[in-house]
């Protein structure tokens, strides 16, 4: 029959084990999918305007299923326990944002591969790089997301100007956390289009 001290040993063995387990265990990375709304309300487009991209190959930090890494997921020790990760391009998802607010602008949006030769207004976006990074403990979540997008004007068939436009934007929650970083991802492409949409019209439309 085990004896009082034998039973407090295997108590206690049991319970580093499971604690060991648990260090070992790391957060599963986390899918980001956004569905983008205009915000902007700019105005003044007409016309047809050709939205074109510069082809983007798989990173290396894409994995096995073909998704994008685009930051990661750290304890408030700085540890890292897990990746952000989405199953659409960087590129593409500066692009979607651009055509919502274009088409709200009053333009008719065509997307293509490259600006046709001979269009009257074209934009083909490049360089398009998006990080989105989580900090979580206990009590709080903190997240940064930050787009940059490069973009080229056409008029008339020539390149007129290529603007950079680059933004941050930074949020922390307590509740709400399963659409914390959607919604942070969210605000910085809203941030970037109240900034670029505008202006880039303004070079479209010039007299």
């Amino acid at each position: 029959m085990a004896t009082v001290t034998e039973r407090l040993f295997h108590l206690i063995a049991a319970v580093l084990l499971v604690l060991a387990v648990a260090g070992c265990a790391t957060t599963a990375d986390r899918k980001v999918t956004l569905l983008y709304e205009p915000t902007v309300h700019a105005t003044g487009g007409s016309g047809e305007l050709y939205l074109a991209k510069e082809a983007e190959s798989p990173p290396s930090g894409a994995n096995q299923a073909v998704q994008w890494v685009i930051g990661s997921i750290k304890d408030r020790d700085g540890n890292k326990t897990g990746s952000i990760v989405t199953d659409t391009m960087p590129v593409d998802l500066v692009l979607q944002a651009f055509s919502a607010e274009l088409k709200a602008a009053g333009y008719t949006v065509v997307p293509v591969s490259d600006v046709p030769p001979k269009a009257v207004k074209g934009i083909s976006l490049g360089n398009a790089v998006i990080t989105l990074d989580e900090v979580a403990s206990l009590v709080k979540v903190e997240a940064k997301s930050s787009v940059k997008v490069s973009a080229e004007i056409w008029r008339d068939g020539s390149r007129v100007t290529r603007l950079t436009y680059e933004t941050v934007n930074s949020d922390m929650t307590v509740t709400g956390r399963d659409q914390f970083l959607r919604e942070t991802l969210g605000k910085a492409l809203q941030n970037l289009m109240r900034e670029a949409v505008p202006a880039l019209i303004k070079v479209l439309e010039q007299k």
